[in-house]
């Protein structure tokens, strides 16, 4: 997928973005919230999986992937994508295309695999 051109029938997939904002509480402690950005289409490309040791932790799995969309020049590496159940933390953004203006190549990475994680 990497730097070629795809159709827009392409983007049969579907996944919501999130961006995340820090608030106080009344005690002045931060607050992690994330907020939806919308919807859009995408392509998606899984590029590596593997099962990784942890400490504390039996084992768990990494899994990268490409993520394919039409350009959106507000996507940031602190933003997440929710797709298939998952929430995948963006590695990456490469814009390509007319004037860089096109689409975008999204990497990004799922930990924990096994378990979905809430955004809360």
């Amino acid at each position: 997928m990497s730097g070629r051109r795809i159709e827009s029938g392409k983007l049969d997939r579907r996944a919501e973005l999130f961006y995340k904002t820090v608030t106080q509480d009344e005690f002045g402690d931060p607050v992690k919230t994330y907020v939806s950005k919308g919807f859009t289409r995408v392509a998606f490309r899984p590029i590596k999986g593997k099962e990784i040791a942890q400490f504390g932790r039996e084992e768990a799995a990494q899994l990268i992937a490409e993520f394919q969309m039409r350009y959106k020049a507000d996507l940031s590496v602190t933003d997440f994508i929710r797709f298939n159940g998952y929430n995948w933390s963006i590695i990456s953004i490469m814009p390509w295309g007319m004037k860089n203006r096109d689409m975008l190549n999204v990497t990004a990475e799922v930990l924990e695999f096994n378990k979905v994680v809430e955004l809360t």
